[in-house]
């Protein structure tokens, strides 16, 4: 990735998470970058263009991590559980790419394309789950739904996490919420 777009995407998210895309003008993330506003053009087309790179970035990043160590000889439940600990630790590893995710995934700014083409990253944990649905491992319910509920829990128990659990071991914390999104999604 170029140095300079790389700076751009860094201070875009950033600044998207903290103060809203309508009060963060291209100037101030060019700035921010350390770079003219001209140069951010060169690289985004605009302001919307730079929000949905960003989003699917920001789905690349998280669905490198979740493939780290995910074994397909292993059963259903290992391997979600794999894919549980590395979206957690990617999450508290890059909070602004977490946020932003979390912020702008259901925003109108995200084109109807570039949610597909953010989808289609998440192929290989779908088939997972489809999979774990055919052998009558997860319950029969529809592939968008058991992913809501994925990301659901995942988001709340990062936020958790974020705001610190007093007496709470971070693992604890994060094992107890896998329990619950297991009971929650297995036959």
């Amino acid at each position: 990735m170029n140095g300079k777009r790389e700076r751009i995407l860094h201070s875009a998210f950033h600044l998207f998470t903290t103060r809203g895309f309508h009060d963060t003008p291209t100037s101030l993330i060019a700035r921010e970058a350390g770079v003219a506003n001209g140069t951010l053009f060169n690289h985004f087309a605009t302001k919307e263009d730079l929000i949905n790179q960003l989003y699917l970035a920001s789905k690349e990043s998280l669905v490198t991590a979740m493939k780290e160590k995910v074994d397909p000889k292993d059963d259903i439940r290992s391997q979600i559980l794999t894919i549980w600990r590395n979206s957690m630790n990617w999450a508290l590893k890059n909070p602004e790419q977490f946020n932003f995710f979390r912020q702008y995934s259901n925003s109108p700014f995200i084109l109807n394309e570039t949610r597909e083409e953010g989808r289609q990253q998440f192929v290989p944990f779908i088939s997972i789950l489809e999979k774990g649905i055919e052998t009558h491992v997860l319950k029969p319910v529809s592939i968008d739904l058991m992913l809501s509920i994925i990301s659901g829990i995942i988001s709340s128990t990062v936020e958790v996490l974020f705001r610190g659990a007093p007496g709470k071991p971070s693992g604890e914390i994060m094992e107890k919420a896998f329990m619950m999104l297991w009971d929650s999604i297995k036959i």
